[in-house]
């Protein structure tokens, strides 16, 4: 946070800081209200899981916030003053290299040194005074560190009511960084009363220009209409998200990308003639109300030789009572089974992105099938007999086991 006296007491935020563990990742961030005040805090994780949802309860307005923050010890306050009306949020990625000093005490990265020149040198302040590094907790991991910030984005954009967020990070060595950083969507499609997030734009800073950056963000913003789209698919409640929705869904993504994309979706009658019993065994409770489809997508590089090939494979059970050993009981989470089809979802978001990425050289299969796992009197029982199409005869002791038999 802000500069401290020695002697001050800091317990009002110290309250806040308790029982929170070490996060991978830790920033520099300005927040803005629905005034456009905006005021400086350090640790981003902190921030949005205790100190946000304190100060709003806590202030009627940002001045008697700013009061019980110097009330409390934390100096040079006036440095928020210099941020008013900036109307917007901005926030500092930082890593441990990043925070390193040169011989004149200067941050070794230069666009923490700009960033430093314009607040009036109140990120020297605070990274002096609360020893920070950087350093993503006790991970090594850079993207972990990234996503967090991507969510620390969202959630803060989400309590501000952020119009525009402006991201500053100080490497684009990784595209992966970019995207877990731009992959920001609030889904509300199934609020009766949705509010619109205010959040229009999120702006990545500080690179420069260039046509190494420009594919650089052409990646990252591919990856995140992927991501974008799985989330929607696996948000979608089974009333919804039938299996024909999801077939229909595989069949855009397909002639969206014709120039790459070849599918193949199977009936419920197609699959019957390949003797797909074992699949059909699971479909055929809900067989008459949602039919099962067999889904083929296949990615070929628009030019040059396919060196390699890869197979994927996503469970596409839109709901999964687990029939006569129906889920039940506590623990059996039977609420979150629309979530059963979530492998299918992962399938058709990497297909969507490889479709905008085009990458040469890889030929990829997307393999969904999907269906619903229900209790009807044409679905499966205990002691029956099916056959699968490698002609392989299996008795039903429980008909729980759908995955297997799926795949």
């Amino acid at each position: 946070m802000a500069h401290r006296s020695a002697t001050g007491s800091y317990s009002f935020f110290m309250e806040l800081y308790e029982n929170v563990n070490d996060h991978s990742l830790d920033a520099i961030i300005s927040w803005t209200n629905n005034s456009n005040n905006s005021f400086i805090v350090w640790d981003v994780p902190r921030f949005c899981t205790r100190i946000l949802p304190k100060s709003v309860e806590f202030g009627k307005n940002f001045s008697e916030f700013v009061s019980e923050l110097r009330h409390h010890g934390f100096l040079r306050i006036d440095h928020l003053e210099t941020l008013m009306g900036l109307g917007f949020l901005t926030l500092v990625g930082v890593t441990e290299k990043d925070s390193t000093r040169d011989a004149t005490s200067k941050f070794e990265n230069p666009i923490l040194n700009k960033l430093d020149a314009h607040v009036s040198g109140l990120l020297d302040l605070v990274s002096s005074e609360e020893d920070f590094a950087g350093k993503p907790g006790k991970s090594a991991s850079s993207p972990a560190a990234f996503q967090d910030l991507g969510e620390a984005v969202a959630t803060i954009a989400k309590a501000s009511q952020s119009s525009s967020v402006a991201v500053a990070l100080s490497s684009h060595d990784n595209e992966s960084k970019l995207s877990s950083v731009s992959a920001l969507e609030l889904d509300c499609r199934y609020k009766s009363e949705s509010k619109k997030p205010s959040l229009s734009s999120v702006d990545i800073i500080g690179f420069g220009t260039g046509p190494e950056l420009e594919n650089k963000l052409k990646y990252a913003e591919d990856v995140s209409y992927g991501v974008i789209f799985g989330r929607e698919l696996i948000n979608s409640p089974a009333n919804v998200l039938t299996p024909a929705v999801i077939s229909d869904e595989a069949s855009k993504v397909a002639s969206t990308y014709s120039d790459v994309f070849s599918a193949n979706i199977l009936n419920e009658e197609q699959c019957r003639e390949l003797k797909m019993g074992s699949y059909l065994a699971v479909a055929s409770a809900s067989a008459k109300a949602n039919p099962p489809f067999f889904i083929h997508l296949v990615y070929r590089p628009p030019s040059g030789s396919v060196r390699t090939k890869h197979v994927l494979i996503g469970k596409g059970l839109t709901f999964d009572s687990d029939g006569y050993n129906i889920k039940a009981g506590p623990g059996s989470s039977i609420n979150l089974m629309k979530f059963d089809m979530g492998g299918s979802a992962a399938i058709l978001c990497a297909a969507k992105a490889i479709g905008e990425i085009k990458h040469p050289g890889v030929e990829v299969h997307f393999i969904v099938a999907v269906c619903e796992n229900m209790i009807s009197g044409t679905g499966m029982r205990h002691g029956d007999v099916i056959t699968a199409s490698n002609e392989k005869t299996i008795e039903l002791n429980k008909t729980t086991t759908q995955m297997l038999k799926v795949v």
